[in-house]
């Protein structure tokens, strides 16, 4: 739902978080939407998706194996979070790679493979 959406049905404590959402390309309507589609396509053939199996592999691999000592895990917090920002984030954004290090919560530099 859109910010005033929210507003209307009383639910105007989450706006903030709407106006957030509402930037981000999958919440966009069209024009906007259809203009970063067409910019990011080329990120996403199949071609492209098969180069990068290996390292999304790679790096779900090494999450999994930082936690297996630990004999239990917390999907979101040692994953999921992990796995979008160590994956997409050096992929999409390649300056990104030099940041991985002060990611939040992030491994220690060199424990997950970011090439």
């Amino acid at each position: 739902p859109r910010p005033e959406q929210l507003e209307r049905a009383g639910l105007g404590a989450l706006a903030p978080i709407a106006r957030v959402m509402s930037q981000q390309m999958l919440f966009m309507d069209p024009p906007g939407h259809t203009r970063l589609q067409r910019m990011c396509a080329g990120a996403f053939t199949p071609r492209r998706i098969e180069q990068l199996r290996g390292r999304v592999q790679a790096i779900a691999d090494a999450l999994v194996d930082k936690v297996r000592a630990a004999g239990r895990m917390d999907v979101i917090g040692d994953f999921s979070e992990l796995f979008s920002a160590m994956d997409r984030l050096p992929t999409l954004l390649p300056m990104a790679r030099d940041a991985a290090p002060i990611l939040p919560d992030a491994t220690a530099p060199g424990d997950l493979p970011l090439d």
